[in-house]
């Protein structure tokens, strides 16, 4: 089962709702329904002016990323923010700098283009004495949709920005200078431990005071432990090859086999997954396709019809990007191709040892 959908792309970056996001929007209105009937509208705007700055705000994170050469595959709409997926790291630190600070700013020019209108414009808002009343703040949010839009920016600009964690855009404009001076190892074991202590500070003034703290406190200590690791792997890994770890192709099955030849064969071999031979590439069926699939259809379903095509990487790929993307990615082994051929596999493992064995060296 998919856990994101997409409802569209630019600059061929895929937009997805993860499905906890729809979930929760759902619940949400619901619960709004039932209980507060009179501020549904207002709940409601105020979720899609949150979530509208949300998603702009990685979007032009992602706009900086692709002009700087960094491809970013997809942004998806998560309940506790958004979350832009690239398949690497900026190179240089100036970079980082830029494309971590641009959502942010984003935020901060949609406050001031605000505030301006208000002025100038003369448009509704809230009176000084108002503001003022921290009481009324909710109340004055329902009230007044400008005011809602600058409030929501101000604080999702500053949260992002002034918390020095990563993966927050603080902690990665943090390791961007300190790598100016220290080089991006030592900038990432300094950031991911001052992470890791805001994380543990996070999540017990959560615990008492708000749930949602919490979870973000979750989320910046796996999130730093992860920048931590790809830093590790880039810095242990770059310069080799992987040519030495390539390793034959499995046993494959023919895409025109059915379902049912290849249940047989499942049987056969007491494997959950075989193999597909899909033209020039490899393609993959697991036990869980099969039950998706209803069984008196299964000979009617050839098997290139539902197998799910196993990435590829160039035979010249280093092994510090090829366990980047392995781990990034569902299967567990890519194919390495050269001039378009096949020359074999490269298995996760084999480079999670070599990257373990070279660590050990350099330590």
């Amino acid at each position: 089962m998919k856990n994101s959908f997409s409802f569209g792309r630019i600059l061929g970056i895929s937009l997805e709702l993860h499905i906890t996001f729809i979930l929760l929007i759902i619940a949400i209105a619901i619960g709004i329904l039932l209980l507060d009937t009179k501020n549904f509208i207002p709940t409601m705007l105020l979720l899609f002016f949150l979530f509208l700055s949300v998603f702009l705000h990685e979007l032009v994170h992602s706009v900086v990323a692709v002009s700087k050469g960094v491809k970013v595959k997809r942004i998806i709409l998560l309940p506790i923010g958004g979350l832009a997926q690239t398949e690497k790291m900026p190179e240089k630190p100036l970079d980082e700098f830029l494309i971590s600070i641009a959502g942010p700013l984003f935020n901060f020019l949609v406050v001031i283009a605000v505030a301006l209108s208000v002025v100038f414009l003369h448009l509704p808002f809230p009176s000084m004495q108002q503001l003022s009343n921290p009481a009324m703040l909710e109340q004055l949010m329902m009230q007044y949709p400008l005011f809602t839009l600058l409030w929501v920016n101000l604080i999702l600009g500053a949260f992002n920005l002034f918390v020095p964690a990563m993966p927050m855009d603080g902690g990665r404009v943090l390791r961007s200078l300190l790598a100016i001076k220290f080089g991006s190892v030592k900038a990432t074991s300094f950031a991911t431990k001052l992470s890791i202590a805001i994380a543990a500070a996070m999540f017990l003034i959560g615990i008492f005071a708000n749930f949602w703290l919490a979870i973000i406190a979750v989320f910046i200590y796996f999130g730093a432990q992860a920048e931590n690791e790809a830093t590790q792997i880039k810095a242990v890994l770059e310069r080799s090859s992987i040519k030495k770890l390539i390793q034959p192709i499995p046993k494959t099955v023919s895409g025109e086999k059915t379902l049912k030849e290849l249940y047989q064969e499942m049987k056969k071999r007491n494997q959950t997954g075989l193999l597909i031979k899909l033209g020039k590439g490899l393609g993959y069926i697991g036990i869980e396709s099969l039950k998706q699939e209803k069984k008196w259809d299964w000979s009617k379903i050839k098997a290139k019809d539902k197998a799910q095509k196993i990435p590829s990487i160039p035979l010249e790929s280093t092994a510090s990007e090829a366990l980047t993307k392995l781990m990034q990615s569902p299967f567990t082994f890519f194919t390495v191709k050269e001039k378009g051929k096949i020359k074999g596999i490269i298995k996760q493992e084999d480079l999670t040892k070599l990257f373990q064995i070279k660590r050990i060296g350099e330590t």
